[in-house]
């Protein structure tokens, strides 16, 4: 397959060298390299594929893929291997094995089973029910891998390495496979979240999300919120038409919760206008569809818009300082840490006062 169409999908990518290569085979494990093969360098848990890089070309790699960050100069590079720089090697290790096989799962009716006892067992009975109806079935599992009953390999692991699973996959709809039921194990979420929210995180710390699922057919999604209020912001932006969840994460990059609910209660069109991804339509839009359910609520907790609107300007006026302090080389957590004891006034006297504070 031409390695165009086996790096469709991935983004970010940096390369030097031909892309319209024919690549034979991919993989991940430099002992298992063959003449015009890729090879996708993995940074394991004890083993570091970058380490193997050298021994995969002599092997006959035609491509080879990397890590961002990786050290290139460690690396023989002959003139006609083809580099690749991605952002995330095991991702794209997924993505190329897909392509490079036909992405084989939309050819079939995809089970997976996850939890933490009794997954083989209601995997089996998934099996022999579907069999006992007729279908042509394939399971994959911690014991074995079978395709239309007969056992075409034991298993090593729970879930197969992508490459192997994708493998596994275009031998079955080879088969004729009508469904195949499979463990999954060790599954991990994708969280999106503001950049407000990132930055609030502290390092190598346990900290607390607030999430919103968003499941469709063809996409599960995770987002994430440091506070409730954030949350319930997304849960209203994602309600008004035209605004998908990832607008409305762009959105909450720029604003607070405080000042939208200001800016939708007091008509302020300008305010929304200028963030990110609205335009004055869109800004109309908000006001429109928000403006009741937002007075709504806000008259459960208060008569007027005094409250919502110091609070507003206090975020603002916080949001000013931290965005000072952060030119200055600051983290976010770290200055969240000291901001209720900055007492002064105007914010030239606040940054003097933060750093003070920031240096002890």
């Amino acid at each position: 397959m031409e390695l165009k169409k086996i790096l469709v999908g991935l983004e970010g990518l940096k390369a030097k060298g031909k892309l319209d290569l024919d690549i034979t085979g991919l993989e991940s494990n430099s002992k298992k390299i063959k003449e015009g093969y890729m090879f996708i360098a993995i940074k394991g848990y004890s083993v570091d594929g970058h380490d193997y890089i050298n021994n995969a070309i002599e092997a006959g790699a035609k491509v080879v893929m990397v890590q961002e960050g990786c050290d290139l100069k460690k690396i023989k590079l002959p003139a006609d291997v083809t580099i690749i720089m991605a952002k995330d090697t095991r991702e794209a290790l997924a993505i190329c094995s897909c392509n490079f096989y036909g992405n084989p799962s939309r050819k079939f009716k995809l089970i997976g089973v996850t939890g933490t006892k009794g997954k083989t067992t209601t995997t089996y009975m998934i099996k022999e029910i579907l069999e006992k109806a007729g279908h042509k079935v394939g399971l994959i599992g911690t014991i074995a891998t079978y395709i239309n009953g007969k056992m075409i390999s034991e298993s090593a692991r729970t879930t197969p390495e992508s490459i192997e699973l994708q493998k596994t996959f275009a031998q079955m709809v080879e088969a004729g496979v009508e469904y195949v039921v499979m463990e999954v194990n060790g599954i991990g979420y994708k969280i999106f979240m503001s950049k407000k929210s990132i930055d609030e995180l502290e390092e190598d710390r346990e900290v607390k999300v607030y999430t919103y699922l968003k499941v469709r057919e063809d996409d599960v999604s995770l987002f994430g919120f440091k506070t409730n209020e954030e949350l319930h912001m997304f849960e209203l932006l994602i309600s008004v038409g035209g605004i998908g969840a990832k607008s409305a994460i762009t959105i909450l990059s720029n604003i607070t919760p405080s000042r939208f609910a200001l800016a939708v209660i007091t008509n302020d069109v300008n305010s929304l206008k200028k963030l990110q991804g609205i335009g004055p339509k869109t800004a109309q839009r908000i006001i429109l569809e928000l403006k009741d359910k937002i007075k709504t609520e806000e008259a459960i907790l208060s008569n007027d818009n005094t409250k919502l609107e110091e609070e507003a300007n206090s975020e603002e006026d916080q949001e000013e300082l931290i965005q000072a302090l952060q030119v200055l080389g600051y983290r976010r957590y770290e200055i969240n840490k000291i901001l209720s004891k900055i007492k002064s006034d105007n914010l030239e006297d606040k940054i003097r006062e933060a750093l003070q504070y920031l240096a002890k």
